[in-house]
């Protein structure tokens, strides 16, 4: 009892030290930058041929690390599977596109632009990056170390993943060729994800697109879908990409070609459907669940409808929202979180309108939800899919009326704050001409 005591003495002793020493930073002394939206606009030359490349690059980490997801000070103790960071390289005539997936928890902003930067031949712009939201995977963000006192997140690492970034889009595109898109998006089972929040919207949507080079072999194929990446629960402590790695794998098994998966609209909470009472959460269970989407998978092959001559559209809008969280706040303050807040409380984020072809994909900062994530699909073409966690990660994204609500009380503790939603959502409709 006396150790324990002692320990405890100890912490509040360093969370002091540390609170009062110099690394705090006072928010809200930098200007606000002058916003002009769209801050991109770009689109494929009409007649050019889409062209199509793919690459992926294992970015497992190396010994144990502070795991991003559940409680904080989980660390690794091996690993099941490997982690990868995937890229897509769409061109058309002087226009490109880097889509990138990283099997991750999530990247704040202003490390994604860090890892932006770290590309050549790329604009900023011209680079997506998201992230599938493993919950087994390396803290990305800072969070999960022990807040205020250190960070979970290892900048050694953050610098092998931008290596890794740079590589992969470099070589993606370098393999770029002429190529034809299949597209489709349909109802997925929905026994395999459900919501947790009893009573609220779910949304099954499964997008689906395979780029084909001009002789019918795979490239790559695209799939969208929203749910949590925690089949794995937080007494787990194998790095895995959960089921978006194993399907991935499945994926190109049968294929023979790469494979990058965005989650959609996962935040409050879209999930893997609990297992029956008494059964685990076990590496048998991943597999159950990562075989059943990859059944679905299989199902909308035949779903796939062709598009004709498919135009690259891309546009992105910038947003200023409050940034009201205090907690979030305190952990920028004190360098656990690493973004730029500007006067009056506020942080930049941003939304993008990406259109393959038929496919039109939105982009949300966060975790945004059904109820929201479908609201915005009846405004989308038909083949709507939808990016979360998409150069940034501001948490749950809920509607003003939903915030501090006892149903969302978890969710609204991480929220940055209810202004994101409807600022979000007012861009992309900008965005899409509504």
């Amino acid at each position: 009892m006396k150790r324990f005591w002692s320990v405890v003495i100890l912490v509040f002793a360093l969370a002091s030290l540390i609170l009062s020493n110099a690394c705090y930073k006072k928010l809200g002394v930098t200007t606000l930058p002058g916003i002009k939206n769209p801050a991109a606009a770009v689109s494929g030359e009409g007649g050019a041929p889409l062209e199509v490349g793919f690459a992926k690059e294992v970015i497992t980490p190396e010994g144990s690390v502070y795991m991003g997801g559940f409680g904080q000070m989980r660390k690794s103790r091996g690993v099941h599977d490997d982690l990868y960071a995937r890229a897509l390289v769409l061109r058309q005539g002087k226009e490109k596109l880097a889509m990138v997936a990283i099997d991750c928890v999530g990247i704040q902003r202003t490390d994604i632009l860090k890892l932006k930067a770290g590309v050549p031949g790329f604009r900023p712009d011209q680079i997506l990056i998201a992230s599938t939201h493993t919950h087994s995977g390396p803290d990305t963000i800072g969070f999960w170390g022990l807040p205020p006192l250190f960070s979970g997140m290892d900048e050694k690492y953050m610098q092998r993943l931008g290596k890794a970034v740079a590589d992969i889009i470099k070589k993606a595109d370098a393999a770029a060729v002429p190529a034809s898109s299949f597209v489709a998006v349909y109802q997925a089972d929905p026994s395999i994800m459900f919501n947790a929040n009893e009573g609220e919207p779910e949304d099954h949507n499964l997008g689906l697109i395979v780029f084909k080079d001009l002789k019918g072999g795979s490239i790559a194929t695209l799939w969208n879908l929203a749910g949590h990446a925690e089949t794995m629960w937080g007494d787990n402590h194998l790095i895995t990409a959960d089921f978006p790695g194993r399907v991935n794998e499945l994926i190109e098994k049968e294929s023979g070609a790469g494979t990058i998966f965005f989650n959609a609209d996962l935040g409050a909470m879209m999930t893997p459907t609990y297992p029956p009472k008494g059964q685990p959460r076990d590496w048998a269970r991943l597999e159950r669940v990562s075989q059943a989407i990859f059944a679905e998978v299989k199902r909308g092959q035949g779903l796939l409808q062709e598009d004709q001559n498919p135009i690259l559209v891309h546009k992105m809008s910038l947003i200023a929202i409050p940034f009201s969280n205090d907690t979030f706040k305190m952990l920028v303050e004190y360098g656990i979180l690493t973004r730029e807040v500007y006067d009056g409380n506020r942080v930049i984020a941003e939304v993008n309108l990406i259109e393959i072809g038929s496919a039109q994909f939105v982009t949300f900062p966060g975790e945004d939800y059904p109820k929201q994530g479908l609201k915005i699909r009846s405004q989308q073409k038909p083949h709507s899919f939808q990016i979360s966690l998409a150069d940034d990660e501001l948490g749950y994204i809920i509607y003003p009326e939903d915030y501090g609500t006892k149903q969302y009380d978890y969710e609204s503790s991480m929220c940055a704050g209810p202004e994101l939603s409807v600022s979000m959502e007012k861009a992309l409709l900008e965005l899409m001409g509504k």
